[in-house]
């Protein structure tokens, strides 16, 4: 692919990556061997930095960097073409896959049984450590989806079964929500980007999910716009109107049912032009299904569906663009 070399930096915004992951993988698993300058600065060829990207998707859909970090470009090329094939509807995982997606599941597992005991033991930075460690494995969206979303699932399980404390909860909270705001950037072209409001309505006083959303739609390309947690609805449509906003987004976890947030969505809707979509997610999205449906929203059941849904908008919005 030619002999240009890249700087790190540059190689981190092209394949989606931080430079920390790029440093971390390089280091452990020898799947990319960057050239050094005369001061040993790492030199990425546009082949390295292709072959990054294609890890990048591989571990974006469930697989170990510890499986795919040698094969070469076009063996990872094909493996990626699998398993979306192998992920489609009519699709079904094939049986050599099996045991790397067991692996994977057994893997998540334990990071989040060693996250939770580190909470029990009001050891934020062991938490912080170990999501760092589940990031580098997993990837951004791996780590998102298979560890951080079944974590909070747990903590909030334990917490009503009175397992968890107030400060470890608190200390949890803080700790995961500092992790996920210090690598909340978009990839790639910002400047470019479709642009995300986030936010949980009237009420919604947990914002971790939405703050796990805001990272997911970054590390897809989209530009989040966080505005935080019980936010009243004629102060969304506001902030989604002033930053001229392609979708907005809510995360429902807690109370279930509330009066308040069917008022907010009602609200949101007639506030906001049918051209921007509304998603919404959360442990609570069932109890407001009536009323999302009733205002056309975009049920996510998880971060999976979300992350097809924000998919399907950004090339939407993309194609608009293009339009002369």
């Amino acid at each position: 692919m030619g002999d240009l070399k890249h700087t790190i930096n540059i190689a981190a915004t092209r394949s989606g990556l931080s430079a920390h992951v790029i440093r971390v993988w390089e280091k452990r698993y020898t799947g990319i061997k960057p050239s050094r300058t005369s001061s040993n600065r790492r030199l990425y060829s546009e082949s390295d930095i292709e072959k990054l990207r294609l890890l990048k998707q591989a571990t974006d859909l469930g697989c170990r960097i510890a499986h795919v970090a040698h094969l070469e470009v076009s063996e990872l090329a094909s493996l990626i073409a699998r398993v979306h094939q192998d992920q489609s509807p009519e699709g079904s995982q094939p049986q050599a896959m099996e045991g790397q997606a067991s692996s994977q599941i057994s893997s998540a597992d334990q990071a989040i049984d060693q996250i939770l005991q580190a909470i029990l033991l009001l050891d934020q930075e062991r938490i912080e450590q170990l999501l760092e460690k589940s990031m580098v494995e997993f990837g951004h969206q791996g780590m998102l989806c298979q560890v951080l979303a079944p974590l909070t699932r747990r903590m909030g399980e334990a917490w009503a079964a009175g397992r968890l404390t107030i400060p470890q909860e608190h200390a949890a909270s803080a700790t995961i929500k500092s992790f996920l705001f210090s690598r909340l950037r978009s990839f790639g072209n910002a400047a470019a980007a479709p642009r995300l409001l986030v936010a949980t309505p009237s009420d919604q006083h947990h914002e971790i999910g939405a703050i796990m959303v805001a990272s997911l739609a970054a590390n897809l390309g989209w530009k989040p716009v966080y505005i935080g947690a019980s936010v009243p609805a004629q102060e969304i449509a506001s902030a989604a109107m002033q930053q001229s906003v392609h979708a907005l987004a809510l995360s429902l976890v807690y109370p279930h049912g509330d009066e308040q947030v069917i008022v907010d969505l009602e609200s949101l809707r007639k506030a906001l032009p049918d051209s921007i979509p509304i998603l919404v997610g959360g442990q609570a999205l069932s109890s407001y299904r009536q009323i999302l449906g009733q205002i056309g929203a975009i049920c996510c059941q998880s971060l999976g569906e979300l992350q097809q849904s924000l998919r399907t908008l950004q090339s939407t919005v993309l194609g608009r663009k293009r339009l002369p």
